[in-house]
């Protein structure tokens, strides 16, 4: 039941951004990622649709920002967590920060290979 929940999210969750994005290639990333954090919080199913409905909030407002400065998306992801702690339990905001870090550090060791290309 779960792992079903969880793709029924992941799903929604690709047709929302493909519709915003007009592209599958995003809209599949998003996807994973999502099914990656819920997986990795081990989130139930009200938490899956809140956490969702604040992500997919976040990431509007992100596309905002884009052409802004990293002040501006810094105070973003301040804000995303802030709201994230209100839904989450403390095991699942640590594991949040951990995933968040872990996704960062993965992003930086893309940019260094494709920079040493």
């Amino acid at each position: 039941m779960r792992l079903t929940m969880m793709m029924i999210a992941a799903c929604l969750l690709a047709v929302s951004t493909a519709q915003a994005h007009g592209g599958q290639d995003k809209s599949h990333r998003h996807a994973e990622k999502a099914a990656q954090m819920i997986e990795a919080l081990g989130l139930e199913e009200g938490q899956q649709e809140a956490v969702q409905a604040i992500l997919s909030e976040q990431r509007e407002k992100a596309r905002g920002l884009r052409k802004s400065t990293r002040k501006d998306m810094k105070a973003l992801r301040t804000e995303t967590r802030e709201k994230l702690a209100a839904v989450l339990s403390e095991e699942q905001l640590q594991n949040y920060d951990r995933f968040i870090a872990d996704k960062r550090k993965q992003r930086k060791r893309r940019w260094r290979q494709r920079d040493a290309e």
